[in-house]
């Protein structure tokens, strides 16, 4: 179990130091298991991150993240749909792919498998594309179990291979070990 502490700092201080800064901690307390920490930071500094739109796409992608880690699929679905669109606007293919990614497994644990079967393929493409293979990995990994929940077993079979072929051709990437583990 790792333990994440913040140095006391009174909120007052908190709240009035950089929105970098915010933006730091809420991810790092969502690296160390904090979701519903990390919610409440992100959510305090979207409004103030609308001035930087690369920012402001990042901070929905995060909050639809944690949303849908947290069961809370119709904020899942919002947030992430609009981290999306934002990505899209700014012609970050690799973010729109994760974007697209959150909203997927949010639609799939909602229950809405269409949806979430084309918003994965969709985000696979877009990772594709950008030479994003960690996303494209873990993209696939996310469609392959769209395949599994419906049934459709050896769809599922293939999306796993190509996220593990992926995950073994990139040894030397820092991301291949955890994919391998994923898939397996």
């Amino acid at each position: 179990v790792v333990v994440f502490l913040l140095p006391a700092i009174p909120l007052a201080a908190f709240y009035a130091s950089s929105l970098e800064a915010r933006l730091e901690t809420a991810k790092k307390l969502e690296e160390n298991g904090s979701g519903t920490d990390a919610r409440k930071i992100y959510e305090t500094i979207l409004t103030e991150a609308a001035a930087n739109p690369g920012m402001h796409a990042s901070v929905l992608r995060a909050l639809g993240r944690i949303a849908g880690q947290l069961g809370d699929y119709d904020s899942a679905v919002r947030h992430a749909s609009q981290a999306a669109a934002e990505y899209r606007t700014l012609k970050d293919a690799a973010g729109e792919g994760s974007a697209l990614n959150n909203l997927g497994v949010a639609q799939l644990y909602s229950g809405a498998y269409d949806a979430a079967e084309g918003s994965l393929a969709r985000a696979v493409s877009l990772s594709t594309g950008a030479g994003d293979r960690e996303g494209e990995a873990e993209q696939l990994s996310n469609l392959a179990n769209v395949y599994y929940f419906q049934a459709r077993y050896l769809e599922g079979l293939e999306a796993y291979g190509r996220a593990l072929d992926l995950a073994q051709k990139a040894t030397t990437q820092h991301w291949a070990a955890r994919r391998k583990a994923v898939v397996f």
